[in-house]
């Protein structure tokens, strides 16, 4: 990562990242004027950061008119980048003195930033975005316009961020093969199964049995199937997240009198367990079933386990034969927005009322989830920027309206390990509480720890 100390001489904070004053960074020219707090005023502490010095500095421009705007471009290559812009208001002692527009790539990320206004002096104030830097591009362009007084900055930060693919919808023509649907979709032939005790079925292919509850040029989807003698199981190659599993039956075997209770079994997602199932019983025989039920993943597999019902002695019972005619899987978007009027992106204020053990973790989940990026043809339309601002800690975690606040504390054994609170107001979010419990989270690997904040903390 880049690292600038505007004004500064450079140091090495906390987490052993270089600080490099901004006169020394090469190929970096800095702009406006220096200024330090000294003698007397050299150790005047800084609220809600570790790194005070940082914030001990700064530049600041003076222009008037065609002039107003205090522009800096830091160097880098081709790519996607965290940018964090960090301020302190440390000579003005009132609102509306200082006022200025924040820009990165020519997104407006903060209108009217009044450092003063939101944090007070002698606090720390860090504006988070995402920026793109493109082939024919060669820096990462801060703008800072002028509206009231002096505009300044103490630090820049600028870290790459790791592009991940869209995630592409998983169409699984369980037991069959390859298979476009009267939607478009393609299924793929039948994979990522286990393969003991599974065994692939298809109906005669002089069959014309239709299947009830599904379009005609869908029946070749259901006349295969994935059957097991025991328990059926897939692991679906997914990254960490969140999905929609939907699961696809009918069945084509067993049919009239008699035939409700030849086949229950218990469906487990990510071994979460949903009532058990009787295909014959819900819809008769070939009619389709679709049943849906959410996937939390960790660990970067899905695992959709089918089960028959188990003797005393826990072993499966003879018979029963859990079976599968397709599987989809989607990635869960967000559904409520917060209200947002303007045309250049959407920015949030995450409140961090952390403990010290997560500030790192925290970092990092704004920096995960802020990954948006600037359409090249239209300059306006910009993406999601976070402003963070660290508060004292606050396990109660009482809402903030317009603010999104996350805490910490040891809330004991609840059936939750993380936990979001949104309320909502005239169809917009009005706030929400992200709580990371404690009790279990501090006995959890780190990667729990991250899984759980970015979920939690992004989750509405």
């Amino acid at each position: 990562g880049i690292f600038i100390d505007c004004g500064g001489e450079g140091f090495i904070d906390q987490d052993g990242n270089e600080w490099i004053g901004d006169e020394y960074l090469a190929g970096y020219v800095p702009v406006g004027s220096r200024y330090v707090l000294r003698g007397s005023k050299a150790d005047t502490p800084i609220s809600g950061t570790k790194n005070d010095s940082l914030y001990r500095s700064e530049r600041w421009y003076s222009g008037f008119g065609n002039d107003a705007f205090m522009e800096i471009k830091v160097p880098v290559a081709p790519g996607l980048y965290d940018v964090r812009l960090h301020f302190a208001e440390i000579f003005f002692e009132q609102v509306d003195t200082r006022v200025f527009d924040v820009y990165v790539q020519n997104d407006e990320v903060y209108k009217a930033l009044d450092i003063y206004s939101l944090v007070g002096k002698n606090t720390a104030l860090t504006i988070t975005s995402a920026a793109r830097v493109f082939e024919n591009e060669e820096t990462i362009d801060i703008r800072l316009d002028r509206v009231d007084q002096n505009q300044k900055i103490s630090g820049i930060e600028i870290r790459p961020i790791l592009e991940v693919e869209e995630f592409e919808p998983v169409y699984i023509n369980c037991g069959g093969g390859a298979f476009r649907d009267s939607q478009g979709r393609r299924w793929s032939e039948d994979q990522y199964f286990d393969p003991q005790w599974s065994r692939p079925f298809s109906l005669s292919s002089t069959s014309q049995r239709t299947i009830k509850n599904t379009d005609p040029q869908d029946y070749e989807l259901y006349r295969t199937e994935r059957y097991s003698t025991r328990a059926l199981q897939y692991d679906i190659p997914v990254p960490r997240g969140t999905y929609k599993v939907s699961l696809y039956f009918a069945e084509v075997y067993y049919s009239g009198a008699g035939s409700v209770g030849k086949r229950v079994f218990d469906v487990l997602i990510e071994g979460s367990s949903s009532d058990k199932i009787d295909i014959y019983r819900e819809v008769g025989a070939n009619a389709l079933l679709k049943v849906d039920a959410p996937g939390f993943v960790t660990d970067g597999s899905l695992t959709i386990t089918l089960e028959p019902p188990k003797r005393a002695d826990g072993s499966y019972q003879s018979g029963q034969y859990p079976k599968l005619s397709a599987i989809e899987v989607q990635e869960v978007n967000e559904v409520y927005q917060w209200n947002n009027f303007g045309r250049n992106g959407l920015t949030l204020v995450i409140m961090d009322a952390l403990t010290n053990k997560w500030s790192d973790i925290f970092q990092g989940a704004v920096s995960s989830w802020n990954r948006g990026r600037r359409d090249s043809d239209n300059e306006s339309s910009g993406s999601l920027n976070l402003l963070t601002i660290e508060i004292p800690p606050d396990s109660a975690c009482l809402p903030i309206p317009g603010r999104i606040k996350v805490c910490n504390g040891d809330y004991g054994q609840t059936s939750w390990v993380g936990l979001n609170t949104v309320t909502l107001q005239d169809g917009f979010i009005k706030n929400s509480v992200a709580r990371m419990n404690d009790y279990y989270l501090s006995r959890s690997t780190l990667e729990q720890q991250k899984y759980a904040m970015c979920h939690e903390m992004g989750k509405f």
